[in-house]
């Protein structure tokens, strides 16, 4: 049972699997320590307090390095920064999943992670586009995920499909064709899209 099921800040207590495991400890403890005499009890407390440091400073570790890797997400700026960093980021979330066994957490840390670099892509074929002459976007335009990444249940495997979405009302269609063509390469190329998928 995960402890701190990946949450990044958010109120974990509030979650019901949390709630149900501090509750079920707090009874444990509570009959624990009733039988207990002497420097028992207190001998106990503090392995509780040691093994509380541990998962916190477990928790810590790991959120620096996904910090590390959304902002390597950031800077970078040629498709050989980008083909790593999924891969770096699987193995990572690979050894959280091993720690701490949560689903629900495993699901939110990809989910997170792909959107990042999904995004970080787009603005990169924009930047692209803009270089050779294209221009920004002549109108606005979105990018929906289907599957197991729209649910927000993505895991390491899964190949996502999207569905892509602007306005074409200022004549933009010539844009978003290359626009699309140019995102579906460049995901192609990074582990994010499938030729398969393309249609």
């Amino acid at each position: 049972m995960a402890v701190f099921p990946g949450t990044g800040g958010a109120d974990i207590l509030a979650w019901r699997g949390v709630s149900e495991t501090v509750k079920g400890v707090r009874e444990r403890l509570t009959a624990m320590v009733s039988t207990l005499h002497g420097d028992a009890g207190i001998d106990l407390l503090r392995g509780l307090e040691s093994g509380l440091k541990e998962e916190a400073a477990f928790e810590e570790a790991f959120s620096s390095r996904i910090d590390k890797l959304l902002a390597d997400i950031t800077n970078a700026e040629v498709v050989d920064d980008f083909v790593p960093l999924l891969p770096r980021f699987n193995v990572l979330a690979e050894s959280y999943f091993r720690k701490r066994g949560s689903a629900l957490a495993i699901n939110t840390i990809c989910t997170d992670f792909r959107d990042s670099l999904l995004k970080r892509s787009l603005e990169m074929v924009e930047h692209w586009l803009q270089s050779e002459g294209l221009g920004l976007p002549p109108s606005p335009y979105c990018c929906l995920a289907g599957g197991a990444l729209g649910r927000g249940e993505t895991t390491f495997s899964v190949v996502p499909w999207y569905v892509f979405i602007y306005g074409d009302d200022l004549g933009g269609a010539d844009y978003f064709k290359a626009f699309t063509y140019r995102a579906l390469a460049f995901l192609e190329k990074i582990g994010r899209a499938s030729c398969r998928e393309r249609v």
